[in-house]
């Protein structure tokens, strides 16, 4: 009896094992499924990713191309820019001679009213090529850095637009704490006219006004504010005044160009332009980074 009970007994244990050993089969033969059927999945994902990549170097391949061409064709703008702001200031400086012994002799009224006209033309024109060749630098030119004297470069400006200024009947205050600057002397130039003929120009007329330069360095920036109590800037024309052949006035008879170029030169030197009208006045602020 007692050896039949054993054997019962190891039948049983036996059997456990048996269906432990089926279980354990049994989900193993689950897992591979599972693992065969991600296994299948990442093969299908390893192709659309393949297809994906190579879709993404061909039109890497074509973007490559066009801004090659692109750069080609922004070259030669640039060089077309560059030319013409040049070339043509040469016939225009000889009708403008021409123009100059022509008021000399004596002429009819029809004459001088013609004369007139071709003089404000070749002026609308001289300023246009200005702003032009004051593009080309602001665009094409590396910047050169020095140090140069802020007051200097000021007064250079204020010179150049003597006729505007003498018209105006302002009062030009100076405050400037800084005084000297490492920059590139043309573009900072750039800047400067652009801005101050913005404030000689846009004047109430009749009116006795006041122009105010700051000037001061505040963690390794150059500020340069500009403040005149002239007619304004409208909000609604705030965010235009910047953009290329923009005029917000009547009064202006420029190429709308100035503050555009005054940007990109700002921009070339890493700094920045903005405007505000604080208490009814405008403040042009100019920031540039002090290069050690």
């Amino acid at each position: 009896m007692e050896g039949s009970d054993k054997n019962d007994q190891d039948q049983v244990e036996l059997n456990h094992m048996i269906n432990l050993l089926e279980e354990k089969n049994a989900r193993l033969l689950e897992r591979e499924r599972d693992l065969a059927d991600k296994t299948e999945e990442l093969l299908a994902q390893k192709e659309e990713l393949t297809a994906a990549i190579e879709e993404v170097m061909a039109k890497n391949l074509s973007l490559s191309s066009t801004m090659s061409q692109l750069q080609d064709r922004n070259f030669e703008l640039d060089q077309i820019l560059y030319r013409t702001s040049h070339d043509l200031r040469t016939p225009l400086s000889s009708i403008k001679g021409i123009l100059h012994l022509l008021k000399t002799e004596v002429q009819t009224d029809r004459a001088k009213d013609c004369c007139a006209h071709i003089e404000s033309k070749t002026e609308q024109m001289d300023n246009l090529l200005r702003s032009l060749s004051s593009l080309s630098k602001a665009i094409l030119e590396e910047p050169e850095f020095s140090v140069v004297p802020l007051m200097e470069i000021i007064q250079e400006v204020i010179t150049s637009l003597s006729n505007i200024r003498a018209s105006s009947n302002l009062t030009i205050e100076f405050n400037l704490v800084e005084t000297g600057m490492k920059t590139d002397r043309a573009l900072l130039s750039i800047i400067l006219h652009s801005l101050l003929s913005n404030a000689f120009t846009f004047r109430n007329p009749g009116e006795r006004g006041t122009i105010t330069i700051h000037a001061y360095k505040l963690n390794k920036t150059i500020s340069i504010e500009i403040i005149d109590d002239g007619e304004g800037i409208s909000p609604d024309i705030r965010d235009k005044i910047f953009q290329m052949f923009y005029r917000g006035s009547e009064r202006s008879q420029g190429s709308g160009l100035g503050l555009y170029v005054a940007r990109q030169a700002a921009a070339r030197l890493h700094g920045s332009i903005e405007v505000s009208t604080p208490s009814s006045n405008t403040c042009f602020t100019v920031k540039l980074p002090q290069i050690d």
